[in-house]
């Protein structure tokens, strides 16, 4: 049976960031044995050559998880294979510089989108601070949809 969501992250020299985003996702997100969503979590390592591959070990045996780790770089055509290989019903593109979660995040994108069938596409946002730098787009970029 598919599980309700597929996080997908992408991931390429930026272990600093990913160590914390992993972390603080999987504080996030409530375990499936409490009442949360099945899940996958597929992390692509886009042939990092810093300590990306020692921080997705530390997480390699957490619940759902499957890494795959590319030879080459893929640029953006990675997120292609990334998002086939998902089998959720919903899939939750995120990114490695997403550093703070709100406690159910993933059941609250999932909720969102069913309420809104209209919305086919959510993203996580970069928090602005200074472990980012500004990594964000300008707010220029966004469109402001009030529900």
């Amino acid at each position: 049976m598919n599980p309700d969501i597929s996080i997908c992250l992408l991931t390429w020299n930026r272990a600093r960031f990913l160590d914390i985003c992993l972390s603080e996702m999987f504080a996030a997100i409530t375990p499936e044995k409490d009442g949360g969503l099945s899940r996958e979590i597929l992390i692509m390592d886009n042939a990092s050559t810093d300590e990306t591959p020692a921080v997705l070990e530390k997480y390699a045996s957490f619940p759902g998880v499957k890494i795959i780790r590319n030879r080459k770089n893929l640029r953006f055509a990675a997120y292609k294979r990334l998002f086939f290989m998902a089998k959720g019903r919903v899939i939750i593109d995120l990114d490695d510089d997403v550093l703070k979660f709100p406690k159910d995040f993933d059941k609250t994108l999932v909720e969102y989108l069913e309420t809104y069938r209209d919305y086919g596409f959510l993203a996580c946002n970069v928090v602005q601070n200074e472990k980012t730098f500004g990594a964000r787009p300008k707010d220029a970029v966004y469109t402001e949809d009030v529900r």
